[in-house]
């Protein structure tokens, strides 16, 4: 027993020691199969440990991970499901969910041309940004097709419902002016005017003949109607062009990049978008060369200045284009600051590596982004850059994405729904929570303050604890609450005397009595009826469901009355009809009825029993009241 409680002390201290406040990830290749795999990391970007290999029948080349509040992440994969070819087939891909409180990836949907609930040719994945909650519980996806065939679907994380939201709008234009579908190039944004902004790099103010400059649109999750808002100028302006969409806010106007354009040397610009008025300003023309260009990823840090990832940097011998820098952009001012460069260097896993594929705000103020050879943090206080988690150079990862998590608890759920245990033995079952600070556990739906921490033990386990569990786990990101299991306890058997004869109330496959004052079995005394030869104290020993229980020791009298009368049931009518009623019984914790061979022929559930489908002859009622045994007899008629 003191080992036990030692083990729950342990658990109690091990899983406060954890935080909830994490990383996840997407790798685009790499794990097991290497078709990409989801991982972890603490929140300062260390341990990574991969959660789950794609093997392709469940997808393949993820895409970003969205964080949602019922503590499981969403994404899409371009190929692999039910419905792809293969693997240079533009088809299939699946939309998935990762549980982190169970642990457990489900494809939610197998794309491709044989999905019929939400069709489209081309889903989003390969490290793009993909989804979006663009209203409490709804996730916003797309899926790509050719000439029009572009649309929007939603997901319904409390209905589990997908279903196609809206058609993408189209525009008649390119070389052979036709008609072609605008495809988002990234996952809407929601905005505090409530409404969700993407963007393209198709379509402009001259579809005819050159349409990819591209345009920002927005769509009405109320009505899931899309408005074009702005569209590209007609010309390589100074202005930039193929927009961005992984938008920052910023004093009420969206903030993003873009691939190419502004002058003089056409590598993109830092922009941004005025929702209320569709006024497009440009900040800064980036330069080239060791300050970088083609920027493909804009946050914001607690500094309230914007940080990106963008191509070039110091040449290298292995890179002469460099491997990318990190840069600082001030909103306030305009400042443009480049502040380290990613290199090559010996290519060496260990180092931090170039061509930064993700980049992120952190939970503690430092900045978080990943390369090929794992995750990074940089700190904008110090301008401290160090390589945190580290990528299984076996598996070849490529392409990671991070996701800021604030983790509600996890558990491991009971592989049984119905966990067996003996009356009077030690029963311990462990959540295995690793980031629980509080728990609470609920017996049959009611709170049951005796047990605390994330195992539920029980020194010798009662009758009374029979019945559904289940508990509520919290931490500061939120409560998890479990799926129930049952907890089935195999009584002790109760002995009570008919005339001449002790018999077992309970079904068993094996018997053996007992003589308590020498502990002795009896021989031949091996079925539920036994007859002593002379007075004294009796048990019986029994197996069933695999539980070895021994009886309380039962004082056998020749009168016919040993050992029953202060245990007692008073049962009227008696001879019984249809109905038998128990007299000053309440609270019943469990009961049930037996004939005169020991054999269980009703459960008692309450103080009034139906026997009308009773044969006759003579029965035995057998209850657990407030703890104690007590016993009764009755004839039905």
């Amino acid at each position: 027993m003191k080992k036990l409680y030692l083990l729950i002390l342990f658990q109690l201290v091990f899983t406060n020691a954890f935080s909830q406040k994490e990383i996840w990830g997407s790798a685009m290749y790499g794990g097991e199969y290497h078709y990409g795999y989801i991982f972890k990391t603490d929140s300062i970007g260390d341990n990574l440990t991969v959660m789950h290999s794609f093997n392709w029948g469940d997808g393949a080349l993820p895409g970003e991970l969205l964080s949602v509040s019922n503590n499981k992440l969403y994404g899409i994969t371009s190929y692999g499901g039910q419905h792809a070819g293969g693997i240079d087939t533009a088809s299939g891909g699946t939309f998935f969910e990762y549980d982190m409180s169970t642990s457990s990836y489900a494809v939610i949907q197998h794309l491709g041309p044989g999905n019929t609930v939400i069709p489209g040719d081309t889903p989003y994945g390969e490290g793009m940004r993909t989804l979006s909650e663009g209203a409490p519980g709804i996730i916003y996806g797309e899926l790509r097709g050719y000439y029009g065939g572009s649309r929007f679907f939603t997901y319904n994380i409390n209905t589990g419902i997908a279903a196609v939201a809206a058609n993408m709008l189209t525009f008649q234009g390119g070389f052979q002016n036709q008609t072609t579908g605008i495809r988002a190039n990234s996952a809407f944004y929601k905005h505090t005017d409530g409404y969700l902004y993407a963007t393209s790099y198709v379509n402009s103010t001259c579809p005819i003949a050159q349409p990819n400059f591209g345009c920002i649109y927005r769509l009405d999750p109320a009505n899931n109607t899309i408005s074009m808002r702005y569209r590209g100028e007609c010309s390589m302006t100074d202005n930039g062009y193929l927009f961005r969409g992984n938008f920052v806010p910023y004093n009420g106007e969206l903030y993003s990049t873009t691939l190419q354009g502004g002058g003089p040397v056409f590598k993109g610009v830092i922009y941004s978008f005025n929702p209320q008025t569709s006024v497009y300003t440009k900040h800064y023309s980036f330069e080239g060369g060791e300050l970088g260009g083609t920027s493909y990823f804009l946050t914001k840090a607690n500094n309230g200045k914007f940080y990106g990832i963008a191509d070039g940097g110091i040449s290298e011998p292995n890179l002469q284009s460099g491997g990318g820098i990190l840069y600082e952009f001030d909103p306030t001012t305009n400042i443009f600051t480049k502040k380290y460069n990613f290199l090559y260097g010996d290519g060496w896993n260990g180092n931090v590596g170039p061509f930064a594929s993700s980049l992120i705000s952190g939970h503690n103020g430092k900045l978080y982004g990943a390369t090929d050879n794992g995750i990074f943090e940089y700190n904008p206080a110090t301008n401290e850059m160090r390589a945190a988690g580290r990528s299984d150079v076996s598996t070849q990862s490529f392409k990671l994405t991070l996701t800021k998590v604030c983790r509600k608890p996890s558990y491991i759920p009971s592989v049984e729904t119905v966990r067996q245990s003996c009356e009077g033995s030690i029963f311990v079952f462990d959540l295995q929570s690793e980031n629980a600070t509080n728990t609470i556990w609920l017996h049959n739906n009611i709170p049951d303050t005796s047990k605390t921490g994330t195992i539920l033990a029980f020194d010798a386990i009662s009758l009374a604890d029979a019945g559904s569990w289940s508990a509520q786990l919290t931490n500061e990101c939120g409560t998890t609450n479990t799926i129930a299991f049952y907890i089935a306890v195999q009584p002790k058997p109760v002995v009570i005397q008919n005339g001449s004869s002790l018999i077992t109330l309970s079904d068993a496959t094996s018997y053996q009595w007992i003589y308590c004052d020498s502990n002795l079995p009896i021989s031949n005394a091996t079925g539920a009826t036994y007859s002593p030869e002379v007075d004294g104290n009796f048990s019986v020993n029994i197996t069933s469901n695999n539980c070895a229980l021994t009886s309380d020791c039962f004082l056998f009298s020749t009168l016919g009355l040993g050992g029953v009368s202060d245990n007692t049931i008073v049962v009227y009518p008696n001879p019984a009809g249809n109905e038998l009623l128990l007299k000053g019984i309440t609270g019943i914790i469990s009961g049930a009825v037996y004939n005169v061979t020991g054999q269980r022929v009703m459960e008692i559930t309450s103080n009034r029993l139906d026997v009308a489908g009773l044969q006759s002859g003579v029965y035995f009622i057998g209850l657990i009241v407030d703890n104690q045994t007590r016993i009764g007899k009755f004839v039905k008629r």
